[in-house]
């Protein structure tokens, strides 16, 4: 049997925030905040928030799980892999060879931060202007291990100043192709202007 006709045609998929402690929800297809729905619910008040939608368009949400930061993982019926904010930027990332029914994370996270001294950084960029991503490289192999996404696109031009503080040159991931210089967590991926 097919996996799309095991699949509401709804899209329905929930994920728990551990930091805000909030419960998010995609529902629906069609067009954004009309025939898809973004909100975040309060476990205790069962109080919905609806979370206006913006950039890229998924089709039928099959599958949601935290990342990091603000940051939520997002499958879809056509196989696509999304980066969502929790205020609602919806990233295209990558193409899955499957339909994501479920994603979590399992494990603990690396403890190796701060990194030594002699690690080597690189930003990936998904496509001309999807989400960036952190890595960590092997400097002999040239090996990628992934740190976490930056949260904003286009990033390029990383470097450390004297202090040991993480730069990037980015775009801001809400479509406006405005230019923003980043301070990096090395140790997440994440970025702040």
């Amino acid at each position: 049997m097919d996996d799309r006709a095991q699949i509401s045609t709804g899209g329905e998929t929930i994920a728990f925030d551990p930091i805000d402690g909030q419960l998010y929800h995609a529902s629906g297809f069609g067009t954004p905040n009309t025939g898809q729905i973004f909100e975040k619910i309060d476990p205790v008040t069962l109080t919905a928030t609806n979370i206006p939608l913006s950039v890229d368009t998924y089709n039928d949400a099959t599958a949601l799980t935290h990342w990091t930061g603000n940051m939520f993982l997002l499958g879809d019926l056509s196989s696509k892999l999304f980066v969502v904010t929790s205020d609602g930027k919806v990233r295209f990332l990558s193409t899955l060879d499957h339909i994501a029914k479920g994603l979590v994370f399992a494990g603990t996270p690396p403890t190796t931060c701060p990194p030594a001294a002699n690690t080597l950084f690189g930003a990936a960029n998904q496509g001309p202007n999807g989400p960036s991503l952190l890595y960590q490289l092997d400097p002999t192999t040239a090996a990628p291990t992934l740190v976490g996404p930056v949260g904003f696109e286009r990033v390029g031009g990383v470097a450390f100043n004297a202090s040991g503080t993480l730069f990037g040159m980015g775009e801001r991931s809400d479509g406006t192709d405005t230019n923003v210089l980043l301070t990096i967590n090395p140790c997440t991926g994440q970025a702040r202007k």
